[in-house]
């Protein structure tokens, strides 16, 4: 029997806060407004593309990521 690979998980939220993630994010994307809405319970970025700002929203900071890397495009 083999086994299965087991996924690691880049935010592991048990042990990192909102506010350390937030700078985790943001040493990823520098030129990018991010942050964790405290009301909302989401994730937030505001990023430039072509010229424009966007606004973009997430549940969780692997979402955001993935959605500031779509927009980027």
């Amino acid at each position: 029997m083999t086994a299965r690979p087991t996924r690691v998980d880049p935010w592991p939220r048990g042990a990192l806060s909102e506010v350390q993630l937030t700078v985790m994010l943001r040493r990823r994307f520098p030129d990018t407004v991010l942050w964790f809405g405290p009301y909302t319970r989401h994730w937030w970025a505001m990023l430039p593309v072509r010229g424009r700002w966007c606004l973009v929203e997430a549940a969780d900071p692997d979402e955001l990521t993935g959605a500031v890397i779509r927009t980027r495009r």
